[in-house]
């Protein structure tokens, strides 16, 4: 978010990650005024990433995942791939574990076929090297 804000990458998500940022922990019902703040904050300031808007074109690019590309994803998810389709994004960074089960996998394999390739935020190619964060075991 360092190097979006500094001009050198974009960094982009669609609305709906609005609608999904609603706790800090899974299940967690109450959540304190000053997080939610944050959470707004952080998704429509335009400083730290840019929304999506999604289109008519989105849902159908969504639609076309499973017709054309026999890719069976959740509505929210086939949204999000849609979005960053859309977009031409370069990476899909994400952090959801149930995207590296057996079941998924396949299919991810097959997003990358079509050009969107899914990486966890530390394996990304886009972020210039003076932001990555070196290990603490290398030297």
């Amino acid at each position: 978010m360092e190097a979006h804000r500094g001009g050198d990458i974009s960094v982009v998500t669609s609305y709906l990650t609005i609608a999904e940022c609603v706790a800090i922990e899974a299940g967690q019902a109450s959540v304190p005024l000053d997080v939610q703040e944050q959470f707004r904050r952080l998704l429509t300031s335009g400083q730290y990433v840019e929304l999506l808007q999604q289109t008519p074109r989105t849902a159908q690019i969504a639609q076309n995942l499973r017709w054309r590309h026999g890719l069976v994803f959740g509505g929210p998810d086939a949204l999000h791939f849609a979005a960053a389709i859309e977009a031409s994004v370069s990476e899909f960074i994400t952090t959801d574990e149930r995207l590296t089960k057996s079941k998924v996998a396949a299919q991810l394999d097959a997003l990358g076929a079509i050009g969107l390739r899914l990486v966890k935020g530390a394996a990304t190619q886009c972020l210039p090297d003076r932001y990555r964060q070196g290990s603490m075991l290398n030297g």
